[in-house]
């Protein structure tokens, strides 16, 4: 079940962030900005969708190994999709999902063509490696 990530479950998501090789950097927007998945009490999945000015970034989607495969990594994205109406375009930086997001209508897009509050965000300034993939799309 995805539902709204909460203080408490800063840590967890921290650990699975860092399981997955991605950056725990979040604490800006966590846990506003973020959901998680859960079977029972364990998560199993996160997402965040970060506000930055007229853009969002979707960022830190991660699945327990256990889970993927199934459709929690799309359901997560499709998730924070939903909260995305209203902004100019949604950005991502990955090295791992760029094939499922652009089943889900994401496009390459150049890191520069992002807007300057997108690019002055801890993801494009120095979370994310050189060789990312940047990826947007219109909610």
């Amino acid at each position: 079940m995805i539902g709204p990530a909460t203080p408490v479950d800063r840590p967890v998501v921290g650990e699975l962030l860092r399981a997955c090789g991605l950056p725990d950097d979040i604490d800006e927007q966590f846990p506003e900005a973020y959901v998680v998945a859960r079977e029972g009490d364990t998560i199993v999945g996160c997402a965040g969708l970060e506000v930055h000015g007229p853009a969002g970034l979707l960022r830190s989607l991660a699945v327990t190994p256990a889970r993927r495969g199934g459709g929690l990594a799309r359901a997560l994205v499709e998730d924070r999709m939903t909260v995305a109406r209203g902004l100019d375009r949604v950005f991502l930086l990955t090295t791992t999902v760029a094939e499922l997001c652009r089943k889900l209508g994401f496009v390459d897009t150049d890191r520069t063509d992002a807007p300057p509050e997108i690019r002055a965000s801890s993801q494009f300034t120095g979370g994310c490696c050189a060789s990312a993939v940047c990826l947007s799309r219109r909610p």
